[in-house]
């Protein structure tokens, strides 16, 4: 509500606003996608590393200023919020180690939305949403086929939540340490 979110669907970028992160493709991936879900906004939460200025002139130059929600730096409560309000994560980075988002957006159960440099290739053997070209493109595929199916999207979000118990917390991670300091 204290961003206007509506009822529409909700695709999050939660990130530093650093080129590196991929906005140049996700804005104008969704303002190709958008017309499919009218309701549909774009949450981009995270503080600025030079690049918001020019995330806000393409949302402008792509026409989709109005639907594209620049929330700034989220944290605590309010970073729970935007998870709970999201019904698709998207992060088409380059350059991550593991992205702690991807992971906190998995726990949350929502859809991904992730490029190989993610560093999360499972994420489609998994069943936990799309993995895609770094391309505007790419993006917008997988964008349009989120849009169109509610059910995949919650159905991608639940294996996500089970993956990351699966994989990610800290009692597994903490065993497989062990593990290897044993080996």
């Amino acid at each position: 509500a204290q961003y206007g979110l509506g009822a529409g669907t909700v695709i999050l970028f939660l990130g530093r606003l650093h080129e590196r992160k991929g906005l140049q493709f996700l804005i104008p991936a969704f303002a190709r996608a958008a017309p499919h879900d009218p309701d549909a906004r774009l949450l981009i939460a995270g503080p600025d590393a030079g690049y918001e200025s020019s995330a806000r002139q393409l949302a402008e130059a792509e026409g989709v200023s109005g639907r594209v929600i620049f929330a700034g730096m989220l944290s605590g409560a309010d970073r729970l919020a935007a998870l709970k309000a999201a019904d698709v994560f998207v992060l088409p980075a380059v350059g991550e180690g593991l992205s702690m988002a991807a992971l906190e957006a998995m726990a949350g159960g929502q859809a991904l939305i992730l490029t190989p440099g993610c560093n999360l290739p499972e994420v489609t053997t998994e069943g936990a949403g799309w993995l895609v070209e770094r391309t505007v493109e790419g993006v917008a595929g997988a964008l349009r086929e989120a849009l169109a199916d509610p059910n995949k999207r919650r159905e991608c979000g639940n294996r996500a939540r089970a993956w990351v118990r699966r994989a990610f917390t800290w009692e597994v991670v903490a065993k497989a340490m062990i593990a290897a300091y044993q080996n």
